[in-house]
């Protein structure tokens, strides 16, 4: 569990003016459930250099967050009080089997195949009363729901070269998935077939090491992204999702 007060005021200077804009206070109560659970299996055959493994990887968090927000906006002589709660759930699954063998004395192939499933879920709601109203009422801006899942199938394919000074691995990985996201307009569903492959090097020269390293990634939109209803805890920067998001592909 969770408190966190949060007081903002914003601001603006203008060669001999200095005018007040904002008065901001906000006090947040927030409960966490967050846990890992990994298993791996490991196997040697009797050949030399022929290894098998098996990995296991499940994470849930469960966030429940109740926000109590005053907002005075001196232009406008505007003041709010705000009240939302939202409650985020994610859970994460992941089973990958890798098989080592070797070619040569100096060189491995490892092959890797398995499945990926991240599911989430948003919701928030949330009550204002403006100036001298005397009951709260719901803001249908700052309300909203999402739901997405992304995840399939991945594969690897890996050269590995490590000598004396040498230490080279190379391949590339593949990634049939699939993202999934709706709210309460639209259900939206998108289909990827991503190669990404990686490259790391690195050589001994006399005391000193050099690394090259090159490496591309596919990131997916966190639930909260998705989500289409203001958050506006910081009131000078506000934030809204957006339901049609994509991936995105990295090169690093």
């Amino acid at each position: 569990k969770r408190k966190q007060d949060l007081a903002l005021t914003d601001w603006t200077v203008m060669e001999s003016v200095d005018s007040l804009l904002l008065n901001q206070n906000t006090q947040t109560d927030q409960s966490v459930i967050n846990t890992m659970n990994e298993a791996l299996y490991m196997h040697k055959f009797n050949n030399r250099g022929h290894a098998l493994s098996v990995n296991a990887k499940f994470s849930y968090t469960h966030t429940d967050e109740d926000m109590d927000l005053e907002l005075n906006n001196v232009q406008s002589q505007k003041n709010v009080l705000q009240k939302t709660i939202s409650k985020n759930d994610q859970k994460s699954y992941t089973v990958t089997a890798s098989y080592v063998v070797p070619i040569s004395k100096h060189i491995r192939i490892k092959a890797d195949a398995g499945w990926n499933y991240v599911d989430g879920h948003i919701k928030q709601a949330t009550e204002t009363k403006v100036n001298d109203e005397q009951t709260f009422s719901i803001d249908s801006m700052l309300c909203g729901r999402a739901n997405s899942h992304y995840g399939g199938f991945l594969s690897n394919l890996s050269y590995m070269y490590n000598r004396k000074r040498w230490n080279v691995v190379g391949g590339t990985e593949f990634h049939s998935y699939e993202l999934w996201t709706e709210n309460d307009r639209e259900r939206i569903i998108y289909n990827y077939n991503t190669l990404l492959p990686f490259l790391f090097i690195k050589y001994l020269h006399g005391n000193v090491k050099w690394n090259l390293q090159y490496k591309t990634s596919q990131k997916f939109p966190t639930v909260y992204q998705l989500l289409e209803a203001i958050n506006n805890s910081n009131a000078i920067m506000s934030v809204k999702g957006n339901n049609r998001l994509e991936a995105s592909y990295h090169h690093n």
